[in-house]
């Protein structure tokens, strides 16, 4: 569609449309797709993008909207496996599972709901179910991104291991602590971590009657941290086992990042086609909200262009109106232009209406051309048009209710 000047999606408070479709969307992808949205010319996409909205809007009106809740916005995620040896950290792969269930739950609730929804239906067929890099996933990442013990056998036993290191570690500083506390050499009556040692605070004066290794001391001096000596050997059991652990974990996931790698060209088709039903999820969501009708549009062929607006009101003003809770209600809009006009004046006083009646039909051409349900009367109808020029005053505004002329007389 051609747009002149460029300023008109403002001018006519397209942007401001847009703006309120954006708080219905769940993902970073709906909204850039929102924000890049603009009316197509071409009659076969407009059918398909208003097809698409009276499917969903069919859905959301009976409660049963598509389970959609969370997107994650894994690009970069994706980008940093595609190198041959990159590992993802947990929460990047998490993130990755995430969209994969998504956009296998969106499959499976379209697939139950071809008759109902056959072009949405369609649309499905298009993601790729990976259930078995699902499940690795899942198999190895808990639900808040750590990895867990039984994602390999070695990690197992390793943190078995450290499990009953560290119960030892607690026995025996247990015991020294207690001679310690008796004979009043304890600064402070827990263990403390120094060094990624477990640690005893003890008294200055009192650091030559344990034996030990210091690691540090307090700010005033008057403190000294010190790993006794019959707990050495277990810290240093315990940070090899730490290391082993590391080691383990970074081998685990980096096998999982390989097969991540392998499925990349999927998950992004995934993640793109999840983003668009955010988007559209998000159109309806608001035609929803503006009670919208998809109006009728002229058939291939068929002569001239027909345009007939039954009630149609504003949708900025309506969505302004029921935001703020005000009184006063949207005066609706009778249009009509049959196949032999070509023009259309309207006159009449300042401040009487004629900005807001040219803005109401450039607003939802430019929203149905965009696919959304518009707030008007069955039986309306609209061409697609292939163009929309403007010359309006600059701070014209139907929000502030300022005429063209009135508005040229305020900036004067």
């Amino acid at each position: 569609m051609n747009i002149y000047p460029p300023n008109t999606i403002e001018k006519t408070g397209f942007e401001f449309i847009r703006d309120a479709t954006l708080t219905h969307t769940v993902s970073v992808l709906g909204e850039e797709w929102i924000s890049e949205l603009l009316p197509s010319s071409d009659l076969s996409v407009v059918n398909i993008r208003t097809t698409r909205t009276r499917e969903l809007l069919s859905l959301i009106s009976s409660a049963d909207a598509p389970p959609l809740n969370e997107i994650p916005d894994i690009r970069s995620e994706l980008n940093r496996a595609r190198p041959e040896g990159s590992v993802l950290d947990p929460t990047s792969a998490l993130q990755v599972g995430k969209t994969l269930v998504a956009g296998r739950r969106i499959s499976q609730f379209f697939s139950k709901r071809e008759e109902r929804c056959p072009v949405w239906f369609r649309f499905a067929q298009q993601l790729q179910s990976r259930k078995v890099l699902e499940d690795e996933i899942f198999r190895i990442l808990s639900d808040t991104g750590t990895v867990k013990d039984n994602a390999s056998v070695e990690l197992q036993q390793i943190r078995r291991s450290l499990n009953s290191r560290r119960n030892d570690l607690r026995s025996s500083l247990q015991k020294v602590m207690r001679q310690a506390n008796k004979d009043g050499y304890l600064s402070e009556n827990e263990p403390t971590i120094r060094g990624g040692r477990m640690v005893l605070a003890i008294k200055a004066e009192h650091k030559r009657k344990i034996s030990g290794f210091i690691h540090d001391t307090s700010a005033t001096g008057q403190t000294v941290y010190l790993e006794p000596v019959e707990v050495l050997h277990i810290n240093n059991d315990i940070r090899q086992l730490e290391n082993d652990e590391t080691r383990e974990i970074e081998r685990i996931l980096r096998i999982l990042t390989s097969q991540i790698r392998a499925e990349i060209p999927i998950i992004r088709r995934n993640l793109s086609l999840l983003g668009e039903l955010d988007a559209s999820i998000a159109i309806a969501r608001l035609s929803a909200s503006l009670d919208g009708v998809i109006p009728e549009t002229y058939e291939e062929g068929a002569r001239g262009y027909p345009l007939q607006l039954i009630k149609a009101c504003n949708p900025q003003l309506l969505l302004k109106s029921r935001k703020s809770g005000a009184a006063e209600t949207v005066v609706p809009l009778d249009l009509h232009l049959d196949y032999n006009e070509k023009c259309l004046v309207i006159t009449g006083p300042n401040a009487g209406g004629k900005s807001v009646a040219l803005k109401t039909l450039a607003l939802h051409s430019l929203m149905f051309q965009c696919g959304y349900a518009l707030p008007l009367q069955e039986g309306s109808r609209l061409p697609v048009f292939t163009g929309l020029f403007v010359d309006m005053g600059d701070e014209q505004s139907v929000e502030d209710d300022l005429s063209t002329f009135s508005s040229r007389l305020d900036w004067m």
